[in-house]
């Protein structure tokens, strides 16, 4: 438990510390794909992010990764699971599957959560995606563009995400 909170507070120092080094994405830059995070607790219907992920763009490189307490709570199909177990006391990543999601440099990244949490944040601030979106305002200094948005609401999400990204030149 005391552990738990302590690797809770060193992550979200390094959180911060990665904003504050934060380099600007070039648009001419070459992404990738879409990385998708969601708090599973928050939002279950995994299927709705998958088409949202299908719009923005039909790469195979589109990847979803969900927060979980436990790993063993659900059938995460083809999606990657992220719990507390997969950071080390230091508030490292250990979970090679997670570290290479942070490097790809997604043309889009989309944080589909609206309570703060720290594993969560600290894979948003680590990834090197090209142009982060957010949902939350809470949220919006991990991110390049907030839409305010109920998380229930995927199309309306959607559909002003895609609006966006064409105005600012992300997506064709």
């Amino acid at each position: 438990m005391f552990l738990d909170g302590w690797k809770q507070n060193l992550l979200k120092t390094k959180v911060k510390k990665l904003q504050k080094s934060k380099d600007a994405n070039s648009v001419n830059s070459l992404g990738e794909g879409v990385g998708l995070l969601v708090n599973i607790h928050e939002f279950q219907d995994l299927e709705k992010l998958r088409e949202l992920m299908k719009r923005v763009s039909e790469s195979i490189s589109n990847t979803l990764i969900f927060y979980s307490e436990e790993k063993a709570q659900i059938d995460a199909g083809n999606a990657i699971v992220l719990s507390k177990k997969d950071f080390t006391f230091s508030g490292s990543l250990k979970n090679s599957k997670i570290q290479e999601f942070v490097s790809k440099p997604f043309t889009v990244l989309i944080g589909y959560y609206h309570t703060e949490n720290v594993f969560l944040d600290f894979v948003s601030a680590q990834s090197k995606a090209l142009f982060k979106v957010g949902i939350s305002s809470d949220l919006s200094e991990f991110n390049d563009l907030t839409i305010k948005s109920k998380l229930e609401d995927v199309k309306q999400f959607e559909n002003e995400l895609l609006k966006y990204l064409k105005l600012l030149n992300r997506i064709d």
